[in-house]
């Protein structure tokens, strides 16, 4: 006897659960009778072929028959709609949360670019993998130069070092182009240099070895181009004249290009030939195909560390690239920075910049709280029209999103005028520094996602507990349970914790900076600022006459101009700037050195302090009468060599020798 054939039992199976028991049996009925008919007719695969198919296009409707009314399908107009008249009858205050979470977000988002620019995000080089720069530490700090006779030992090593590019350090031009004066950077860099960085040009072409010793010739940077031409593009073959030199631009470099700091504007091909054997200058050093940056640095430090060497010099050490560019030492003889600590700084900020951000939203968080018990009645309403739990809480976590929408846009905006001003704002070393641009690019809008989302959860979390508890089917909005309920009290506990365990960690963090900035900024300069002016003259070579008499005459100019109460001349523009070659400094009387010091000296009219209104610690200013070996010398150096006080009348020299004291 052979069985009857059979619909498919899963598709019958779900047919039955689905479909309403008064149409189950006859629909069935009527689908087995066909199967049957079609199991005959066509056979048996192509009949539960077509059985499958009826159920397919058939469990979609029984299932909203059947479940439909009870489900209540949520319709996301309708529920957006509940959102937007919850802001709208707030008024005003739904522009509160706006503005906060904007605020937060926009400050962690800043912070964040900052931080992507000096530490996170690689040096803007391609073949950044393949360079080193050649450090050593000083009594002045950090120093990146080498001699020509050391720049030939590393160059002899063809096993480590491909090539060895020489530049020197960024000097001040005035440059004239089309009638308009204007100071810029330059730096003098050796041809190829660029091309062993993967950076070329965007217009025009790089510095070659034969513009050396011929027609002067620059590249210039894309926004001086744009300030110079409009159009970078047509920059290209037009001169630029700095004291009577007049250079051809051959290049525009991109503006994201900055070498070796952010400074350059312009760079002119450097004649290696005169760099003697005392002349230092910074080389980067290209890795020959077989070597490592790890083969490179330890090569480097085992040969140094026994190499004959100055006393105030240290060994000379390879360093990556992308970590030379990033250490603010080699910028500043201050001794604000170490290795690390501009990331630690950096990396402490951004922590920050979240906490105050987590913060703002959890405040925001807790404003709603309090906005949704308000809203008990319209609630009660609501639910006793047909709302269920789930349509009034996606009406909630809608409003929270518009709220969070509207902020983030609010503080992208923000973020983008607060990266420029940041940018603008930077203290010399670090914008000396400046490898990538601080802007809201790609990294940056990830974090603002990310953000977004932190803020999202931390507004609309807070919603879901109170209502969530509080709406039943049928009841509506019970206030009692809404206020209270163990784990309804836990959770609002547990939020005001951290909102004040966040308060309290900003509030010292904050005491902290406060103390560093006194410290670091708030000490006394040694002068009074206000109302002065710092002018900058560069005299033009093989220019007529007694430069001396120029200077002379314009100083008389300015001090009878009637905006000007005085004007001194100074060798340079503020006091307190270190530098120099480390030396042994003699004081008189005794048989050794003191100590070694570098030392910078510069002269100024005797009018000078009148002028700076210095605040003189002990003895007095320069004035006329007095000769060149009658000094003025700072408190550091004085409290170091003198540490009892009698600095005033004391007398010193410097050199390797003790020669006629100062």
């Amino acid at each position: 006897m052979i069985d009857a054939p059979r619909p498919p039992r899963g598709s019958r199976w779900l047919l039955g659960r689905l479909l309403h028991p008064e149409d189950r049996e006859p629909a069935i009925a009527d689908l087995d009778e066909e199967f049957e008919s079609r199991a005959v007719r066509d056979g048996v695969r192509s009949a539960r072929a077509w059985y499958r198919l009826q159920v397919r296009r058939s469990w979609w409707p029984a299932f909203v028959r059947r479940f439909g009314r009870r489900m209540q399908m949520p319709s996301l107009a309708s529920d957006l709609r509940w959102a937007w008249r919850g802001l709208r009858s707030r008024g005003a205050a739904a522009l509160l949360p706006v503005l906060l979470v904007a605020l937060a977000v926009a400050a962690a988002t800043i912070v964040f670019a900052a931080a992507d620019a000096f530490v996170l995000r690689p040096a803007p080089y391609p073949n950044a993998d393949r360079l080193v720069v050649f450090q050593r530490d000083s009594i002045v700090g950090l120093i990146e130069s080498l001699s020509s006779t050391e720049a030939q030992t590393w160059r002899a090593r063809t096993d480590l070092f491909r090539r060895l590019y020489p530049h020197t350090m960024a000097a001040a031009m005035f440059i004239t182009a089309g009638g308009v004066t204007e100071s810029v950077r330059v730096g003098s860099v050796s041809p190829g240099l660029f091309e062993a960085l993967g950076v070329v040009p965007r217009w025009g072409r790089p510095l070659l070895p034969q513009d050396v010793g011929s027609e002067p010739v620059a590249v210039i940077a894309e926004t001086l181009a744009r300030r110079l031409a409009g159009d970078p593009s047509s920059a290209i073959d037009r001169q630029i004249e700095n004291q009577g030199t007049r250079f051809r631009i051959v290049g525009v470099m991109p503006s994201a290009f900055r070498f070796p700091t952010a400074l350059e504007q312009v760079w002119i091909a450097l004649d290696e030939s005169r760099l003697g054997a005392n002349v230092s200058a910074s080389y980067v050093g290209e890795l020959a195909p077989t070597a490592t940056i790890a083969a490179a640095v330890a090569a480097v430090h085992a040969a140094s560390s026994q190499a004959p060497r100055s006393p105030s010099l240290g060994p000379v050490r390879a360093v990556a690239l992308p970590r030379a560019q990033k250490d603010a030492r080699a910028y500043t003889n201050s001794g604000a920075f170490t290795p690390s600590g501009s990331a630690q700084l950096l990396t402490m900020l951004l922590a920050m910049a979240v906490c105050m951000a987590l913060l703002a939203c959890l405040s925001v968080g807790g404003l709603q709280i309090v906005t949704a018990m308000r809203r008990a009645h319209t609630y009660r309403v609501l639910a006793a029209l047909g709302a269920t739990r789930g349509s009034l809480t996606r009406a909630i976590v809608l409003e929270a999103g518009l709220v969070t929408g509207a902020a983030v846009a609010a503080g992208l905006a923000l973020a983008n005028a607060g990266a420029a001003v940041v940018t603008a704002s930077l203290p010399a070393p670090l914008a000396a520094i400046l490898a990538n641009a601080i802007d809201v690019d790609r990294r940056a809008a990830t974090f603002l996602a990310a953000m977004a989302a932190l803020a999202a959860a931390a507004i609309g979390t807070p919603l879901l507990v109170p209502v969530a508890q509080a709406v039943t089917p049928g009841v509506g909005l019970d206030s009692s349970r809404a206020a209270g309920g163990r784990w309804s009290t836990a959770f609002r506990q547990s939020l005001l914790g951290t909102q004040v365990a966040l308060s309290m960690f900003l509030l010292v963090m904050a005491v902290l900076f406060v103390r560093t900035y006194v410290s670091l900024v708030g000490e006394a300069k040694g002068f009074d600022d206000v109302d002065l002016v710092a002018v900058q003259v560069s005299r033009p070579r093989n220019a007529p006459g007694d430069a001396a008499e120029r200077e002379r005459a314009l100083l008389a100019a300015w001090r009878d101009h009637p905006g000007v109460v005085d004007a001194a001349r100074t060798g340079r523009l503020l006091p307190g700037v270190r530098g120099g070659a480390a030396a042994p400094v003699w004081i008189e009387g005794q048989s050794a050195p003191a100590g070694t010091a570098a030392l910078t000296s510069f002269s100024v009219d005797p009018n000078y302090c009148a002028v700076m209104r210095l605040r003189v610690l002990a003895g007095r200013c320069p004035a006329f009468g007095d000769t060149d070996r009658q000094v003025v010398v700072d408190d550091a150096f004085a409290r170091r060599f003198w540490p009892a006080g009698d600095a005033v009348g004391a007398r010193y020299s410097t050199g390797v020798s003790p020669s006629q004291p100062n």
